[in-house]
């Protein structure tokens, strides 16, 4: 019998989607969601940003819902940003 102790190995949950966000006015936020199955409420989540993220925009990642990330898209900028359709990238890492 081969066991594996779950204290020590964690699990990986990975999801990546194009999202393909509208214009985002200055100081204004956009949101979009992306499937993770297996992913729980109050999991962390390791956010992947496209390589060509535009400038002025900050983002954060979360477990809305049980199979779902949700990605917000914030503009800092001083001008509204139409932020080219990108791969998005979202990883879970959980350990019991």
């Amino acid at each position: 019998m081969v066991a594996v102790d779950s204290a020590t190995v964690p699990t990986y949950l990975t999801a990546a989607a194009v999202l393909d966000f509208t214009g985002i006015p200055p100081g204004a936020c956009a949101d979009s969601t992306l499937g993770m199955p297996g992913a729980s409420t109050g999991d962390s989540v390791a956010p992947g940003w496209p390589a060509g993220f535009e400038g002025g925009l900050i983002g954060i990642m979360r477990i809305s819902a049980s199979n779902t990330v949700a990605v917000r898209v914030c503009n800092l900028s001083g001008a509204t940003v139409d932020p080219v359709a990108a791969i998005f990238r979202a990883t879970v890492v959980r350990s019991f």
